[in-house]
């Protein structure tokens, strides 16, 4: 099927989310197209963000989004004007074939796929990896907190040279994968499963169930957390009789994101697969449990359960960015002394806004610009995470006051005790307390 790229929407998923670097290129180039408006935020479904293309202009790498099974590449809509497309060609280097224009499946936010129109790095520009300038990542960062997306991915993706986790989690299952069932062994032996629930119905197909949508029910479940994606995702594709390239209607299942929450305010990605052709013979499973509805003990209470994506500036999507930066404490240390190496040791000083940046250079003494040295024997893996954390917090809406509470946390990192990971979550504990005293005022009523 032949398709017409101009009638697509654009999804940006770079430099072109910041709506200030788009306003300098467009300065700078003499083109008056106006902001590029935002439709709604939306995942790459079976890519993965590279920095895989030098450009002498950013002084690194650039990013590019490539073929990847299981994995998803976070970005936005946009709707553009004729001017808006000629102008994206131009800045991308279409003439000079730096990039070309693509169609791709993405999912919206609100779970419907559709295709869009991206740029890709074409053929004879693709590299594996080019480190990225400190500057091109904090353009990506800014640009990603402005839509309400996670600000902390640019710097993951560059620290593992492309080959770092990907956002999505893992996988929630309802059916013959749980565990015990016949084809639990599909999955990897020893993942960690936990119990989870998400919005829809189950109906009956006559010995295995199907999920299909329904905002009023509730599928139990559980979530299983997979590691190497590339090889489980294709294989679950086969069992689930789901081949992405072809129509829905021609497939039995079809695989959909799903985002689920807990562990205090974290929020995973998973898949899920859902029936394709749902028909009214099939009776509704109304436990939602298809253990139960066999006759077997119902599954566990969910500990994991479906969630919308909250938007930057809301105290949720804060409390979001900062749970997801405590599990990269624990997981991802080196993230952090990445983060501080490629700022300090190339000159690059990324302050984000009007939040400060606290932290010490490994070699000692505070940096140029900074408000308060912090005295830790992990300065340079404590500056790395203030660097994660303004860009976060420079997001939020400035009525929250968070600078007073963010330069708090260096006299709680001084006096604290334990290793790196003890330090940084008592000090990210200042932040989600104050975020939480926020949320709470937020929700509290006038009356009484």
């Amino acid at each position: 099927m032949q398709i017409d790229l101009m009638s697509l929407p654009y999804f940006a998923y770079g430099s072109n989310l910041d709506s200030r670097d788009w306003k300098v290129w467009c300065g700078e180039n003499a083109v008056d197209c106006g902001p590029l408006r935002p439709i709604m935020r939306a995942f790459a479904l079976d890519h993965r963000l590279v920095f895989g293309k030098h450009s002498t202009g950013r002084g690194g790498g650039v990013a590019d989004i490539r073929p990847a099974p299981g994995h998803v590449v976070e970005g936005m809509l946009f709707r553009l004007t004729p001017a808006q497309r000629a102008a994206l060609d131009r800045k991308e280097g279409v003439a000079a074939r730096h990039y070309e224009p693509v169609a791709i499946t993405v999912q919206d936010e609100g779970g419907e796929v559709l295709h869009a129109m991206t740029y890709s790095v074409t053929v004879v520009q693709k590299r594996v990896h080019v480190e990225p300038h400190p500057s091109y990542l904090g353009i990506l960062s800014r640009g990603l907190a402005e839509r309400g997306l996670c600000p902390v991915t640019p710097w993951a993706v560059a620290e593992q040279k492309g080959r770092g986790a990907a956002p999505v989690d893992g996988v929630f299952v309802y059916g013959a994968l749980l565990s015990g069932e016949s084809r639990a062994a599909v999955l990897p032996v020893g993942a960690v499963r936990r119990p989870a629930a998400i919005r829809g119905r189950i109906l009956d197909c006559g010995g295995f169930p199907g999920l299909v949508a329904g905002p009023n029910g509730l599928v139990r479940g559980e979530f299983v957390a997979l590691d190497d994606l590339e090889r489980v995702i294709p294989m679950l594709d086969v069992v689930e009789g789901y081949d992405p390239p072809m129509q829905t209607s021609e497939n039995r299942f079809k695989r959909r994101l799903v985002a689920l929450s807990g562990d205090g305010g974290a929020v995973k990605l998973a898949w899920s697969y859902r029936l394709a052709r749902p028909m009214a013979v099939q009776p509704v499973v109304q436990s939602g449990d298809w253990m139960f509805h066999r006759g077997q003990p119902r599954l566990a209470d969910p500990v994991l359960r479906e969630t919308r994506f909250p938007h930057a500036r809301e105290v949720a999507w804060a409390l979001a960015e900062v749970a997801r930066l405590k599990v990269l404490v624990a997981d991802r240390p080196r993230l952090f002394g990445y983060v501080h190496k490629t700022c300090f040791d190339k000159g690059t000083f990324w302050r984000g806004a009007d939040v400060a940046l606290i932290g010490d250079r490994a070699a000692g003494g505070p940096a140029p610009g900074r408000d308060e040295g912090v005295a830790t024997p992990y300065a340079a893996e404590f500056s790395g995470l203030f660097v994660l954390c303004q860009t976060v917090l420079a997001a939020t809406d400035p009525r929250f006051g968070l600078r007073r509470v963010f330069l708090q946390m260096a006299q709680e990192i001084g006096a604290g005790k334990g290793g790196f990971a003890d330090q940084a979550a008592a000090a990210l504990a200042h932040i989600e307390t104050a975020l939480r005293a926020v949320e709470a005022q937020d929700h509290g009523g006038d009356g009484a």
